[in-house]
């Protein structure tokens, strides 16, 4: 299983990280999910671009995970340097999100990291059962 906020340049190095180990990955059960406030949007279309990106970001570099999926996360005001955050608040504004700074807001779907979990420990049980028969 591997994750990523798709944000640049930490995208950039996560490309790089998949397309090294595609052949790793693609030769074993694997899973990828990415971590993008723009999952919590009210808007279809920016869920939709979200999920693109995430499906874009695996396949450029050769890789086909079994499943990707992706997650909201959260928007971790008091974590952010001054710049960061003043950038994450107005881009709250413009989506209706909340802009207090003074404190973190998750929104995260536990139950859908639950289910990749759970998703990718049987697609590992299967492929062990296998090697064993």
């Amino acid at each position: 299983m591997l994750g990523a906020s798709l944000h640049a340049p930490a995208s950039a190095r996560g490309a790089a990280f998949v397309g090294e180990h595609a052949a790793d990955l693609n030769g074993r059960p694997s899973a990828f999910f990415s971590v993008s406030l723009a999952v919590a949007s009210e808007s279809p279309a920016e869920r939709k671009a979200a999920a693109r990106l995430a499906r874009e970001f695996a396949a450029s570099g050769g890789w086909h995970p079994d499943e990707t999926v992706c997650l909201a996360g959260s928007l971790a005001y008091t974590q952010y340097g001054f710049f960061t955050r003043f950038i994450m608040k107005r881009i709250a504004r413009r989506q209706g999100a909340p802009t207090d700074t003074s404190r973190d807001y998750e929104f995260t779907n536990w139950d859908e990291v639950a289910r990749l979990a759970d998703n990718v420990g049987r697609r590992i049980a299967a492929e062990r059962a296998r090697e064993v028969a």
